[in-house]
């Protein structure tokens, strides 16, 4: 079987240079952060929300090391335009954009740096379009930013942007699975619960119109039953 794309089309296929060896990647909307094996983060692409960390607003067409973080680093995360890093001593930093409080302050001033968040003993990040979740040490998992279609498991009644990290007890234990709109956790059991806003393949189902859901609705893989 021939390769998929063209050996021959240089505006397809480009070789990275000039970074170490590398771990892990993560992706945005129009930005890349890439790990390497030392630990060390490097950043490239769209920067107009200072995503890429470097202390300015100017795009990076190759890789520029992310300064000013603990290392080594053992996890990258990112949304449409800001990232969270975890470094081995279970601290997470952040940057880019803070236009829905994914930064864990209230919306407005984006990070166009490396900053500490006041969170401890953390274990796990993620990042969904413009929002945050990550899971502690006792398992618990915390969710901030974006909550327009009630994607942080938390009724966007009560509040569509979470300003600040905030506990969401009933996904205690659980792995989260972020999208833009839309979150999904899965339990020990296997069972998968989806939040937010349904686009019809987009999540499993055959409803065509956008849904808004609640934590009191679930759908399972085995079933569909009230969480509540």
């Amino acid at each position: 079987m021939g390769p998929i794309v063209p050996a021959h089309d240089q505006s397809i296929l480009n070789k990275i240079e000039g970074t170490p060896p590398i771990q892990m990647i993560s992706t945005g909307k129009n930005h890349a952060l890439l790990l390497d094996q030392s630990g060390e983060v490097w950043s490239f692409g769209a920067n107009s929300e200072g995503q890429l960390g470097l202390g300015h607003y100017s795009a990076r067409t190759s890789p520029n090391k992310v300064t000013g973080m603990f290392t080594p680093v053992i996890q990258i995360a990112s949304g449409y335009d800001h990232n969270l890093v975890l470094d081995s001593n279970k601290n997470v930093w952040g940057f880019g954009s803070n236009n829905c409080s994914q930064m864990g302050s209230p919306a407005g001033i984006h990070k166009i740096s490396p900053f500490l968040f006041e969170l401890q003993n953390i274990i796990q990040i993620w990042c969904g379009g413009d929002s945050c979740y990550v899971t502690d040490d006792s398992r618990r998992v915390f969710v901030f930013g974006r909550n327009y279609e009630s994607q942080l498991g938390i009724p966007d009644t009560q509040q569509s942007e979470i300003r600040t990290p905030t506990e969401n007890p009933l996904w205690a234990g659980k792995i989260v699975i972020p999208g833009g709109s839309h979150s999904f956790t899965v339990d020990r059991n296997g069972d998968v619960t989806m939040y937010g806003q349904l686009f019809g393949v987009q999540m499993g189902s055959t409803i065509t119109a956008d849904i808004n859901l609640g934590p009191k609705i679930s759908h399972s893989t085995k079933s569909a039953r009230s969480v509540a």
